[in-house]
């Protein structure tokens, strides 16, 4: 702005007296702005139009059609500003009302003491602990009725049987309980197979026949003479291995089928001797070199739709688990096979694949093809751990919730084939070499490894990575996803024994064979005597109740810690556990 300029925005607009704060300029004519500027802004003269205060702004006028429209708004507008109202009001009453129902001991203290002058009066500190009194008796009572009386007339853990609990009876136990007509029997396994009929479990006696029993120890033979040896679930299909390494396809639902795949034959030194033959087993025939003496198989395990097995040479073999017929789902990467990935069709049920990638290899900068020994295989839901001789941990499948130990990404939550994961432990041993992997185990979604370090002490570490929602991880977290192994809190005690059900982990240490339990326990399935949804680090279970033994001295009973014998063994599936005798 020029100084001339200035010079007659001073000259027109005279100073204001600050004293008097009524304007004195009132009746002197004003001056618009733009008539001031204008020869600074367009160089030309404006003068600006002015209203004469007689002149009235009419509004138009509104139809009768129009008002109510507006006047529905208006309501419209009032009402739901009324309902938002109404709406926080309630929310806060409510919100006031939960916090002091949560917090109803401590208020009540406090309106005490006040009203007391700011002093606890002895009377009420009484009554106060008195109440607590009464609460921890109220609880004593309640865990008195879980607890059952054992009559004296029956057998102690000392005798061969099987004790059972969890969901198993109309109502859940807490405690072991012995099962009726199973007394001084002796078995080559059992399973608690997971289905809707919890009242069903099936065993391998001591000629190996394949029975069924329920929680009554009602038994009904359902396979005799195939000298079975151990036996997996999937698919509501039942697996068993044969003495001679054949795995059997054992549909447990359909007992007629059963009956169909049964013949007998006379024995050849014995005839008047007949023997029972099944006939539907795994074809190993197609895929096993019997030229190079493979021809049985030593180990298996199976997830939800799928089975992976060894063969006496150390060579992996994988298929889908089930009926003939074709099922409406994708593959999730459990088969280790590229080809039978979730873009690829389901495979046909019951028919082997060759694992080529476990099974053999190639070197950087080499072009021979040399060959892995698999020592050991575990399955999870839809996914599997593979551990060969030299201590590699191969890992291949479902990694939703970093069960394989690989990152969790859309990339990787699908493995179609084995990787090596045996990487992911490396940061727990820095700099360290004389460690490798000697055992590992599989729940649904969670994967158990053991790490040993030959010449310390102590010489093994357990880990565990997957889901861990349910406690399944060890440490003291609920986590849903772990994809880097973490450490089990089991302060330097050796696992010699696992038993992995759905969410549940068993284990029996070698110190004095201790039974200890971790992940869910909503049905009472860990056995620890209470029924917590949840135990996320390893701990003891209280010994089985003896026969007239006084279960008013809860301390005692808490206190005390379960040991295994040397033919004892207890297995879970996640909704129920038990102890059996072994052969």
């Amino acid at each position: 702005m020029s100084l001339r300029l200035l010079a007659r925005s001073q000259q027109l607009l005279p100073r204001r007296n600050w004293f008097f704060p009524v304007r004195q300029y009132a009746k002197e004519p004003q001056y618009d702005e733009a008539d001031l500027f204008a020869e600074n802004i367009n160089h030309g003269a404006y003068k600006a139009k002015k209203r004469s205060s007689q002149d009235q702004f009419q509004w138009p006028e509104k139809s009768a059609e129009q008002v109510s429209k507006e006047a529905e708004r208006q309501w419209e507008r009032m009402a739901k500003l009324s309902a938002v109202g109404q709406g926080i009001l309630i929310i806060l009453v409510v919100g006031g009302l939960g916090s002091a129902y949560l917090r109803w001991p401590e208020l009540k203290s406090w309106w005490l003491i006040k009203m007391n002058g700011g002093r606890v009066n002895t009377v009420q500190e009484q009554n106060g602990q008195d109440s607590l009194e009464k609460l921890a008796r109220q609880k004593a009572k309640n865990l008195l009725r879980e607890i059952p009386q054992v009559p004296t007339f029956q057998h102690g853990i000392d005798y061969p049987g099987v004790y059972i609990w969890g969901k198993c009876h109309s109502k859940d136990s807490l405690f072991p309980i012995r099962v009726p007509n199973l007394d001084n029997r002796k078995f080559r396994d059992i399973l608690l197979a997971p289905s809707d009929d919890f009242n069903c479990n099936f065993a391998l006696d001591e000629k190996g026949d394949l029975i069924s029993w329920d929680d009554l120890g009602q038994t009904k033979t359902l396979l005799a003479g195939q000298h079975l040896t151990s036996m997996k679930y999937s698919s509501d299909y039942l697996y068993a291995l044969t003495r001679k390494g054949e795995i059997l396809v054992v549909p447990i639902r359909t007992p007629n089928l059963i009956a169909s795949k049964l013949s007998s034959r006379r024995s050849k030194l014995l005839p008047w001797k007949t023997k029972q033959r099944y006939d539907w087993k795994l074809e190993t025939k197609q895929v096993f070199d019997t030229k190079k003496g493979e021809n049985r198989v030593v180990q298996f395990d199976t997830g939800s739709h799928h089975l992976v097995l060894l063969s006496n040479l150390g060579k992996a073999y994988s298929c889908a688990t089930g009926n003939d017929q074709k099922q409406p789902q994708l593959s999730r990467g459990q088969f280790g096979i590229p080809t039978l990935s979730q873009f690829d069709e389901f495979p046909p049920n019951n028919e082997l694949f060759e694992i080529e990638l476990l099974n053999k290899y190639k070197n950087e900068g080499e072009n021979t093809i040399q060959k892995r020994q698999i020592d050991k295989i575990a399955c999870g839901s839809y996914h599997t751990l593979a551990l060969d001789h030299n201590g590699e941990l191969y890992a291949f499948g479902w990694n939703r919730f970093g069960q394989l130990a690989l990152p969790i990404s859309y990339n990787l939550e699908y493995v179609s084939f084995p990787r090596s994961v045996t990487h992911a432990f490396k940061p727990h041993f820095p700099g360290l070499t004389n460690w490798k992997c000697v055992d590992i185990h599989c729940d649904d979604e969670t994967s158990f490894v053991n790490i040993r370090r030959p010449g310390v002490i102590p010489d093994h570490y357990y880990f565990a990575f997957g889901n861990g929602l349910f406690g399944e991880l060890g440490n003291n977290t609920f986590k849903n996803s772990q994809c880097e192994p973490i450490k089990i809190k089991l302060n330097n005690k050796k696992v010699i024994n696992w038993s992995c059900g759905s969410h549940a982990v068993f284990g029996e240490t070698d110190h004095e064979r201790e039974v200890i339990v971790w992940g869910n326990n909503d049905h009472g399935q860990l056995g620890i005597g209470k029924k917590t949804m949840k135990c996320a680090k390893p701990m003891n279970i209280p010994d089985v109740l003896k026969p007239g033994q006084d279960t008013t001295d809860l301390k005692s009973i808490y206190d005390s810690k379960f040991r295994l014998t040397n033919q004892q063994r207890i297995v879970t599936n996640g909704d129920k556990s038990c102890i059996y005798w072994r052969v």
